[in-house]
C-alpha cells in the first residue's frame, strides 16, 4: 500500500500564498489570470483589504485618523490596492462560477462585503479554442 501523501494547506492554498505575497512585493494594480478555471483567486484578490494606505493624503481625503486601528505595519504587511482584476478561460462552467467568485454583492457568499477604499473593475473572458488551433 502507498503512503498517503497530505498537505496542509493544500497545494492550491500555497499557490495563492505565495501569488499573494509575490504580488504585495510589487507595486501591481492589474492581475489577468490566465486559464482561471472556477475563480478562486480572482475571488480572493477581489476581497477588499481590511487595511488601510499609509498616506496623509488619503487620510485628509477620507477624514481617517492617524491612529486608525486598521493599519498593519507597512513591513509586516503593506496595503495593497487592486485597480483591475480579469481572468481568461476556456470552459463555459468554470468561467459562470469564476463569476459568482468575483461578484462581491453576492448575499449567497460566506464572505460579508466590507466597503471598498478604491474602485476596483474586473472582467470575464472566453478563449475560443478552436480559434487558437488554427493560429
Amino acid at each position: 500500500m502507498q503512503p498517503l501523501i497530505q498537505f496542509f494547506p493544500s497545494l492550491s492554498e500555497q499557490r495563492q500564498f505565495f501569488l499573494l505575497a509575490l504580488l504585495r512585493a510589487y507595486p501591481v494594480t492589474s492581475v489577468l489570470d490566465l486559464g482561471c478555471g472556477e475563480g478562486n483567486l480572482l475571488g480572493i484578490l477581489c476581497r477588499p483589504t481590511i487595511s488601510l494606505p499609509v498616506s496623509d493624503d488619503f487620510d485628509i481625503r477620507y477624514g481617517i485618523s492617524p491612529d486608525a486601528s486598521v493599519r498593519c505595519a507597512a513591513d509586516n504587511y503593506p496595503a495593497w490596492f487592486l485597480k483591475r482584476v480579469a481572468g481568461l478561460d476556456t470552459q463555459d462552467e468554470a468561467l459562470k462560477r469564476a463569476e459568482r467568485e468575483i461578484d462581491l454583492t453576492d448575499n449567497d457568499s460566506w464572505f460579508t462585503p466590507r466597503p471598498r477604499w478604491s474602485d476596483l473593475s474586473s472582467q470575464l473572458w472566453k478563449v475560443i479554442t478552436e480559434w487558437l488551433k488554427t493560429v
